[in-house]
């Protein structure tokens, strides 16, 4: 039983960061119809830009703040130098996301060539080692992922459901022709999508670098398995792409821990034909969404 605790507890860490990375995904999906396959990259340059920036001034607050700005900093360029040109010229969506899928790779391309393949690592956010769960050790920085992504999805729902601009986004993921005749600045939704991407993408990789470090090459392995979760929830939906990821995280942990690690990432993969020949809109998403 503490094994199945243990395994739960570090599957839901996991899962969180998969989760944020589907969420970056599924706000560029609604706020867009656009596939961002450089969402990894924000994981990356947000653990990597953390980590050098604390190594050179062994502050916290200011790696924090340099992450996150360097996260909507990458997000602004994938936007302005393969999306926005693309959607002048009205690209379909297939150019957009090979266009995004190009730059993530000149972006880890660059990154690896000016940092080396090295791994960064951050110390925990807070000292401590672990805390006892029901007779399970859990690192308290798994638990400070959980407990600064809550609040985050919480501000995420107000946003989306309970203010003007939430409901342009919605708009505009359930028909941009429909949101631009009533007026909605859809670019600029756009754009505000791809920067809240980015911001959530870099909170992910700072987050996860004090427990697994951060390399110039994670960002396509995390755009992948945070895709996978998005389509596994609903990448329609940013609360089911979330969901999503949690699962991707807990069936990681359960393989490895049970069977063998081996077999975790065809476990995973193999999620991605189940959930589109099952529920191609995604297992977490209402019924009614489906229908319509």
């Amino acid at each position: 039983m503490e094994t199945f605790i243990q395994l739960t507890l570090v599957g839901l860490t996991t899962g969180t960061i998969y989760g944020i990375v589907a969420l970056g995904f599924s706000i560029i999906y609604a706020s867009s119809s656009i596939l961002n396959f450089a969402q990894g990259d924000f994981v990356m340059v947000g653990g990597m830009t953390g980590a050098l920036i604390y190594g050179t001034t062994q502050n916290y607050l200011l790696a924090a703040l340099g992450a996150l700005v360097a996260g909507v900093a990458i997000a602004g360029v994938v936007y302005f130098a393969a999306v926005k040109p693309l959607l002048a010229r009205r690209a379909s969506a297939i150019v957009i996301v090979m266009a995004t899928l190009a730059l993530a790779i000149v972006i880890e391309a660059v990154a690896q060539h000016l940092f080396g393949p090295s791994i960064r690592h951050l110390p925990p956010i807070v000292s401590g080692g672990s805390v006892q769960i029901l007779g399970a050790a859990v690192g308290i920085q798994n638990l400070m992922v959980l407990a600064i992504t809550i609040p985050l999805v919480v501000v995420l729902w107000l946003y989306l459901y309970r203010t003007r601009s939430g409901l342009d986004v919605r708009a505009v993921g359930v028909d941009r022709g429909a949101a631009e005749l009533l007026g909605v600045r859809t670019r600029r939704i756009t754009m505000g999508g791809f920067l809240v991407s980015g911001l959530l993408g870099a909170l992910a990789g700072f987050l996860l670098t004090p427990i697994l470090g951060a390399t110039p090459t994670m960002g396509l392995s995390y755009s992948v398995t945070g895709f996978i979760a998005a389509v596994v929830g609903g990448i329609a939906n940013p609360f089911a792409a979330l969901a999503g990821g949690v699962v991707v995280g807990l069936l990681e942990v359960y393989v490895s821990g049970y069977i063998s690690s081996s077999f975790t990432e065809v476990a995973v993969f193999l999620m991605l034909p189940i959930a589109l020949l099952l529920r191609p809109d995604g297992f977490f998403v209402p019924k009614v969404a489906r229908k319509r």
